[in-house]
């Protein structure tokens, strides 16, 4: 049968008829029990009707013949009661002493269960005294025989039951489930177009509905994240910008393909690299100035900055400088870690470049490091127009020195001497947040201008801090150069043919000729107010 291998499988089928199987076996259990009883104690009732009125018939029809002495008859008489199946023996005392005992051939004296004693009257005179022994083997044949009525119509019950909810509950409770199952095996082979077919029960249906919407949710954001793949290979690998990510030690966690276009190098060989890796190395000091702009970059961002700009060469694989715009954004993830995600372009100024003959331009800034790079690029990116690069880039190095003067020491009034400390301790850059915080610095300006002609170019930076004694300064970093005093006005002398500061000492202007210039020989340095 099919009952039994479909039983050795636990189903919820299963489980539900052999529940419901029990339930009923003890129900019938105990109708049986009731039955039993009340059968049992109604044939014993009965039984005890049958013998009271055989011993009354049997006192009556012994009466007078034991007051005749007749007891040819009595003998007779009492073996045809004893021959009853509810009576083992009967005995008969008389008076004088005599005793009769009335017994079937195969009786058994020894099998009865209780004693039921008449006396003989006869003329209102006692002629002896019947005892008849009752025997209730007709009551245990009857309880033999509903013991077995019961346990057979109880199995013939249990397996019709079995039998029947079983099959109830495949035909309307497991073919439901399997269904359901079937079409969970397709969702979770990606098939989310799959939907289940709706069943006769509501409840079954309730638990459908829910699986075929989830389905239909799972195939709108697989729909979705389609779009965003194409969309990210349309913004990020068909991009000719290199957007590549970081953790936040500046290595390089994934690259577009742009970086073979740009710098002819495969995705694979940069992954895994440092950021700094991918710069331009001229063998000079240089080198070192470009890996501390990105690292001091990278650190602001661990320290709590959201995004900063920076320019800087990357190296080809030929080690050729291509100069980039960087853009770096923090994003804290929800594990609690820092991904930076970059984005690296070649500056828009470089595509007019070559066409620009002369140029004027006037910004002003607050006090931040990464929008002054941002400025600092728009103002050099067109010097190459008229000098040598490395010269173009000595200026540059120079500006931007001036520029990180005016915000630093200018405009946030930070001290050589906290500068220094700050370093030391690595709390540099929180000294900077808090200076830019306070009420006293944090609405103050950089002004910068520059002018570019064929035969020079001019830098005007003005910040709006207390001034400084520039002379004094300049003095003192000759003296003190190991420690960073007055270190960018010495650098920018040696850079520019003009350096030029106002009296207060927070505005300075730098020239520097592109020509030989009468009046102006190699070495002369302006720098009087």
């Amino acid at each position: 049968m099919r009952l039994i291998p479909a039983l050795k499988r636990r189903t919820l089928a299963r489980d539900l008829a052999i529940g419901l199987t029990i339930a009923v076996s003890v129900v019938l259990f105990l109708v049986s029990v009731v039955v039993y009883t009340l059968l049992v104690n109604e044939a014993d009732a009965r039984l005890k009707d049958r013998v009271v009125e055989k011993a009354d018939r049997l006192v009556d029809v012994l009466a007078p013949r034991l007051w005749n002495l007749d007891y040819d008859s009595v003998e007779r008489i009492g073996n045809a009661y004893a021959d009853s199946s509810d009576i083992a023996f009967i005995q008969l005392h008389e008076p004088g002493g005599e005793q009769f005992v009335f017994a079937a051939e195969d009786a058994d004296v020894h099998a009865y269960d209780y004693v039921m004693e008449r006396e003989v009257v006869y003329h209102d005179e006692s002629v002896g005294t019947l005892a008849i022994y009752v025997t209730r083997s007709s009551i245990h044949t009857l309880r033999l025989g509903i013991f077995l009525s019961s346990l057979l119509a109880a199995f013939v019950s249990v397996t019709t039951i079995l039998f029947v909810t079983h099959f109830l509950f495949r035909r309307f409770l497991q073919r439901p489930i399997v269904r359901v199952q079937r079409g969970l095996a397709q969702l979770s082979a990606g098939n989310y177009a799959y939907r289940i077919a709706p069943a006769g029960q509501e409840d079954v249906n309730e638990i459908v509905d829910g699986i075929n919407g989830m389905a239909e949710q799972i195939q709108k954001r697989e729909a979705e994240l389609r779009d965003s793949e194409q969309k990210y290979r349309f913004l990020v690998e068909d991009s000719g910008d290199l957007i590549f990510s970081l953790d936040s030690h500046g290595q390089i966690v994934t690259m577009n393909q742009a970086v073979r276009r740009l710098l002819g190098r495969p995705v694979k060989s940069v992954v895994g690299e440092l950021f700094v890796d991918l710069l331009y190395r001229a063998g000079n000091i240089r080198d070192l100035v470009r890996v501390e702009q990105a690292m001091k970059a990278i650190r602001r961002l661990e320290s709590g900055e959201k995004s900063t700009s920076l320019s800087l060469e990357l190296g080809t694989t030929q080690n050729e400088p291509r100069e980039m715009l960087i853009q770096l954004e923090r994003v804290d993830t929800d594990r609690g870690d820092v991904m930076i995600l970059g984005k690296a372009m070649l500056p828009a100024e470089n595509l007019l470049g070559k066409h620009t003959e002369r140029e004027t331009r006037k910004f002003v800034i607050g006090n931040y490091i990464s929008v002054a790079d941002l400025i600092l690029n728009a103002i050099t990116v067109n010097l190459t127009r008229y000098c040598p690069e490395d010269l173009a880039t000595e200026m540059k190095m120079g500006v931007k020195e001036m520029l990180t003067n005016a915000i630093e020491h200018g405009n946030l009034a930070i001290t050589f001497d906290e500068k220094h400390k700050a370093t030391t301790e690595e709390t540099y850059y929180d000294l900077i947040k808090k200076r830019q915080k306070h009420p006293e610095y944090r609405k103050r300006t950089v002004m910068i201008y520059y002018s570019l002609r064929p035969e020079r170019v001019m830098f005007v930076i003005r910040d709006q801090g207390a001034g400084f004694d520039h002379q004094a300064a300049l003095k003192r970093g000759e003296v003190e150069s190991e420690r960073f005093h007055g270190r960018g006005i010495l650098v920018t002398r040696h850079m520019f043919d003009v350096v030029r500061y106002n009296e207060r000492g927070n505005q300075v202007t730098l020239v520097k000729y592109f020509a030989p210039r009468r009046g102006v020989g190699a070495g002369s340095r302006e720098t009087a107010a």
